[in-house]
């Protein structure tokens, strides 16, 4: 992934989060969650920030553990293995590194010591339902005056938003610049709805703003910066989505294998039949090729951070990757593969959803091809 980390160290440290994360949370504990309001488990949060993941990027002078995208890759793969009930992707990735990115250093010496401690949470919204994931479609405006902006529109699908502390808003400025702002959920006007989705291992919500006052403070960035920012934070969500699909990938390849050679039909395993052969081959090379996609996007993304092109095919390869295996651990598994009893549906629908968070591959294809040809990608965003 990145020659900060040797082999020895990344297989140590792989080691280490899937050792914790198979004892305390194993997908068992994700199925007793999902009927949980919140859908996240506290203690385990609070013991992840003992263990240093929850400020894995966050620098050591504020309570972080100093750690590069290579070890969140890691933990993106191993939590989405397990489909862990926790803020990872939605607080210590895309919240973090907004703060970190944008560089205020007042806000960063508050709030940056509290997420490293698990004890504030913080999300990252980009976008309306339908509109591209990289800010380029924002509904939310930004009414500026002398001491104070008032804020007013919407944002759809934001991970973890019920139980954020407060969210990292991109919002449209009055000469149609992009801007971005820090939102407390406890100031008036701010409405947050839970949002229904099939896959119920994680929770999404829709903000709606309406005339919220913040401080001229607030403001993260620069005007002449924020698009920067969006363009960054979208080639981190893809690069941890893309994470979670790979860490998904495995699992259902090892449970499918493992299911092939003990589940017997005429007297033999059926893995000894040829076309489940086959098919666990297939769902080999897909499973390699998310994880070599994924870590060539780390890779790239620690050495020149407007790499935006590889965060894009990471993404599209791992999530259509995903969803493919997905369907093939059911196919293997038969009838029962789609049973409430079984946990291959609950990877079916996870890889569902990491198809179109963030961008679906169309856009992503599109967004590629944007830099390689003068012209803009597509507006056209589904709604997840």
């Amino acid at each position: 992934m990145s020659a900060s980390m040797s082999i020895e160290d990344r297989l140590a440290v792989r080691e280490t989060c899937r050792s914790f994360l198979e004892e305390r949370s194993p997908v068992s504990h994700a199925r007793a969650i999902m009927d949980d309001g919140p859908g996240v488990d506290p203690i385990l949060w609070k013991e992840m920030a003992e263990l240093g993941w929850c400020g894995a990027l966050i620098p050591e002078d504020f309570g972080g553990s100093g750690l590069d995208l290579e070890f969140i890759v890691i933990l993106m793969e191993e939590t989405g293995r397990q489909l862990a009930p926790c803020p990872i992707f939605a607080s210590a990735l895309l919240a973090t590194s907004a703060l970190l990115e944008a560089g205020n250093d007042e806000l960063n010496a508050r709030l940056l010591p509290e997420l490293a401690a698990g004890t504030r949470i913080g999300t990252v919204a980009l976008s309306d339902a339908g509109a591209p994931p990289d800010g380029s479609g924002v509904s939310i405006e930004a009414d500026e005056h002398q001491d104070i902006v008032l804020l007013s529109g919407s944002a759809d699908f934001i991970p973890d938003l019920h139980v954020a502390d407060f969210t990292i808003v991109a919002a449209r400025r009055a000469d149609r610049t992009l801007g971005f702002y820090l939102l407390d959920h406890g100031l008036s006007g701010v409405e947050r709805t839970p949002r229904r989705m099939a896959d119920l291992t994680r929770r999404l919500g829709r903000l709606q703003l309406k005339n919220v006052e913040l401080p001229r403070s607030a403001e993260l960035v620069d005007p002449s910066r924020a698009r920067r920012l969006a363009g960054r934070l979208t080639d981190l969500a893809c690069l941890g989505l893309a994470g979670d699909c790979a860490g998904g990938a495995q699992k259902l390849l090892e449970a499918s294998v493992a299911f092939a050679k003990t589940r017997f039909q005429f007297d033999r395993p059926i893995g000894s039949f040829q076309a489940v052969k086959h098919r666990l081959a297939d769902m080999y090379v897909l499973t390699e090729t998310c994880s070599a996609a994924t870590a060539r996007a780390c890779r790239r993304l620690l050495a020149d951070p407007e790499s935006s092109t590889v965060a894009s095919l990471a993404k599209s390869i791992a999530s259509d990757s995903y969803f493919e295996i997905a369907e093939s651990a059911i196919r293997i598994h038969g009838a029962v593969g789609l049973t409430w009893e079984y946990d291959q549906h609950l990877y079916l629908k996870r890889a569902q959803l990491n198809q179109r968070l963030f961008g679906d591959s169309s856009w992503h294809r599109d967004r590629m091809l944007s830099h390689f040809v003068d012209r803009e990608p597509t507006t056209e965003q589904n709604d997840s």
